[in-house]
């Protein structure tokens, strides 16, 4: 891969990341804790200069939050707020593209056979509560054991189902 084909693959990982963030898909504390990994390997979101339609207004906006949270120049907190005032701004000229996030129930519908299959065409393999495929970064959480031991690959929407719910993973039965 050269190295131009890398940056527009670093980019596109901004614009999904914004997407997600804007979808409900992820929260800012989310998105900070992405941009931090990110900032560690040394990526960072482009400026964009001259947005040429609203959907680049929007990435800049993104952009320009990700970068002085990437700089240290903004808290934690202090980005996320900026992200919840974005994500206002971003709602009110288009609607979410996802309404998956409210209506999903996890659960496994899959034999463990038909698992392993579908498992090993995605990147990530599976969500750990529902059959969901994970090929993005931003698809998917890591979910901690109670014990702290470990963590596994839970789809964000699963994730956002024992938030709203305030039930947790049942780690025996997985």
């Amino acid at each position: 891969m050269n190295r131009q084909e890398q940056e527009d693959k670093q980019q596109k990982f901004f614009c999904d990341l914004a997407a997600a963030l804007a979808d409900g898909k992820l929260t800012p504390e989310h998105a900070c804790s992405f941009i931090e990994k990110m900032r560690d390997l040394r990526i960072f979101a482009c400026d964009i200069l001259e947005p040429e339609n609203l959907e680049q207004e929007k990435q800049k906006g993104f952009n320009e939050i990700a970068g002085v949270f990437a700089d240290y120049k903004v808290t934690t907190e202090e980005a996320c707020e900026a992200f919840n005032e974005w994500i206002e701004e971003w709602k009110k000229d288009a609607t979410p593209t996802s309404t998956a996030v409210s209506k999903h129930a996890p659960g496994i519908k899959l034999t463990d056979e038909e698992r392993a299959n579908k498992g090993i065409n995605h990147t990530y393999g599976l969500c750990c509560s529902c059959d969901a495929g994970l090929d993005c970064g931003t698809d998917f959480i890591h979910y901690n054991h109670p014990s702290g031991e470990y963590a596994l690959c839970m789809c964000v929407a699963c994730n956002r189902h024992y938030a709203e719910t305030g039930t947790d993973f049942d780690f025996d039965n997985f």
